[in-house]
């Protein structure tokens, strides 16, 4: 938590030993994309969320 650059570290050595698992991990932000499918909601309202 709150070191993107160990997280991304650790996908990527995943990405590595098993090609497949590059369909099933996260990528970018999860919460943002997450609150993306939201209808009825602005950019700003999902920013305070």
């Amino acid at each position: 938590m709150n070191n993107e650059n160990k997280t991304d570290d650790v996908i990527d050595q995943v990405k590595q030993d098993n090609p497949a698992a590059k369909d099933v991990l996260p990528t970018g932000n999860v919460v943002w994309k997450a609150l993306r499918k939201i209808d009825g909601m602005t950019d700003e309202d999902r920013m305070v969320l």
